[in-house]
């Protein structure tokens, strides 16, 4: 196949901690075919309509109706439309991967901070800017994995949550000029869009699918760092939890009933501290190699420890020691 046309909606989350106390920055892409963007759309905004699910003229004349058009933040996820508009929002993804439909990539890329020795970016008056701009980078050169059938990766939009922009615009100039020099990607606009996440005040259509990327990757920090425990941020991690579960344990399974090979992974970066090891070249010379497993997929994630040991106090404390 010769082309494919794609929107990219981009969040991150900053500064997650872990059990052993490393910060952790996680990178979202939300990844939609422009063909398949308005059905997608269209899903997204009649699940505000909670009880007919048909999001149009007819139910503004409800009683619900502004209630609904709220926005969604995991963050600050508290009333109970919001819980309920943020299920279905996740049964929309479930289902476009049960279904295998192709309407939603996902890619998480995750980011241990304390293990990046920032030194490296020595050269760069805004390290952080420097860091941000590497990572972002390598997040959207997956695509190249998932659409490696077709001979060209046409991004037309790459919209980005403004509230997490940063203050220096150069950075983002400079990685779209360095991801087109790659063959294979061809950039329709030379700039990242960003967008106010609440639709309400940006007018923007894309503003729901800044929201639903939100939504997506905190569930994806709730399981892997367990930053909430209250029962409505539970409940959406427990409902996403299946197929988050399969992309970290399983990554490559083509038979999985969720279709997610190719489509949606979620990485971690680095495995370890170390980034090179010496080794000898055909002249005996030392040379330095990087080790070729600093990204990696399978790690302990808290969400699941936690109720695992919730299961076995019960099984305890209902059959004894």
């Amino acid at each position: 196949m010769k082309d494919i046309h794609l929107n990219i909606y981009a969040d991150e989350s900053k500064d997650r901690e872990d059990e052993l106390g490393n910060k952790w920055d996680y990178y979202s892409l939300v990844i939609v075919p422009t063909n398949k963007q308005d059905m997608l759309i269209s899903q997204l905004l009649n699940a505000r309509c909670i009880t007919k699910n048909k999001w149009d003229f007819s139910c503004k004349g409800c009683l619900f109706h502004d209630k609904n058009n709220t926005e969604i933040h995991f963050a600050r996820l508290s009333r109970n439309h919001e819980y309920q508009i943020s299920q279905k929002w996740i049964k929309i993804l479930l289902d476009n991967n049960l279904s295998n439909s192709g309407m939603i990539y996902l890619y998480v890329l995750g980011i241990n901070k304390s293990y990046l020795d920032k030194n490296f970016w020595d050269a760069y008056e805004n390290k952080d800017g420097a860091i941000y701009s590497k990572f972002f980078g390598t997040a959207i050169k997956i695509l190249k994995y998932y659409f490696k059938e077709y001979e060209k990766i046409i991004i037309e939009h790459i919209y980005h949550d403004d509230s997490t922009m940063l203050e220096d615009e150069n950075f983002y100039y400079g990685l779209i000029a360095y991801l087109s020099l790659d063959t294979k990607f061809k950039f329709i606009t030379e700039k990242i869009q960003f967008v106010n996440s609440d639709h309400r005040k940006s007018n923007l259509t894309e503003s729901h699918l800044i929201q639903f990327s939100d939504l997506l990757l905190g569930t994806i920090t709730n399981y892997i760092h367990l930053s909430s425990r209250k029962q409505n941020k539970t409940e959406l991690t427990r409902q996403m939890a299946p197929l988050i579960s399969r992309i970290i344990s399983y990554p490559r399974n083509y038979n999985s009933r969720y279709n997610y090979a190719r489509k949606q992974q979620i990485k971690f970066f680095p495995q370890r501290k170390i980034f090179y090891y010496m080794m000898k070249d055909l002249n005996g010379i030392d040379t330095q190699m990087p080790f070729d497993d600093l990204f990696y997929t399978n790690r302990k994630c808290l969400f699941v420890e936690e109720n695992t040991d919730k299961k076995q106090s019960l099984l305890k404390a209902f059959f004894g020691q």
